[in-house]
């Protein structure tokens, strides 16, 4: 309710004849100034206040946050799966950056690491499966790349056992250090990093081998498809003409 008191004489007499247009302006503030404001309050179907939620913004982007009450509504309060599977493919693509400036810097960036680490906990913890499959998803991102190292002339005369002990090696020292160590400490984590990488590829390498003797030779595309044919026509081929994998040459053998 306005207080009338405040007004001049000639806009109480205007507001009594009813003619509002004769009301001066700065009546009309005080009478605007006076009306009631409304309030909306969102409930359940139970009858409970709603508390609206959204995820706050930090330095990881859209991807990585925490859920804040921000006076919004509709928001869910935790990640859901494809924003678990998201921030999965993000860390995974960009932790050789990241493990790479730390290496240039002496771990300057290590506190941005350690913090990218916290944030993608909150998509690991909630939904654990898609968390998962987006890591391994954004690995074929810098399995790419390593596949054109590969292609050098100097790495193919390599044998298989130096290749792979470097491919290890190098994966293992791009793996971001994250508990926010610099300087010596966070190199002689890489170092060991790269240690264990290497030991994987090594052990790695019998298996290779035993795949290609249960494989057996490449066939050439020439060769599959002349037996293709020669099938096709009747023609009872050996197993091991068709291929010489393991499982062929054991069949031919009994």
């Amino acid at each position: 309710m306005a207080d009338l008191s405040k007004l001049s004489d000639a806009d109480l007499l205007a507001l009594k004849a009813g003619d509002i247009t004769k009301v001066s302006d700065q009546g009309l503030l005080l009478l605007k100034s006076s009306e009631p404001t409304a309030t909306v309050e969102v409930t359940s179907p139970q009858g409970q206040p709603i508390q609206p939620q959204q995820f706050a913004e930090t330095g990881g982007g859209a991807a990585m946050g925490r859920p804040i009450n921000r006076g919004q509504l509709n928001v869910q309060p935790e990640p859901r799966p494809l924003e678990s599977v998201l921030a999965g493919v993000t860390k995974s693509a960009i932790d050789p950056i990241v493990a790479a400036s730390q290496l240039a810097t002496g771990g300057v960036t290590s506190p941005f690491a350690q913090n990218l680490a916290n944030q993608a906990k909150t998509y690991e913890q909630a939904n654990p499966g898609s968390y998962l499959g987006g890591r391994i998803a954004g690995t074929l991102l810098p399995a790419a790349g390593m596949s054109k190292a590969a292609m050098l002339p100097s790495f193919a005369k390599m044998n298989p056992l130096a290749q792979n002990v470097l491919l290890g090696s190098t994966t293992g020292v791009l793996t971001p250090e994250e508990t926010g160590k610099t300087g010596q400490e966070m190199y002689k984590e890489q170092g060991k990093q790269g240690l264990i990488g290497g030991g994987l590829g090594a052990v790695l390498t019998p298996l290779q081998k035993l795949g290609g003797i249960l494989r057996g030779p490449e066939q050439p595309a020439q060769m599959a498809g002349a037996v293709e044919k020669a099938r096709e026509a009747g023609y009872v081929i050996p197993p091991t003409q068709a291929r010489a994998d393991l499982a062929n040459r054991l069949m031919e053998g009994i």
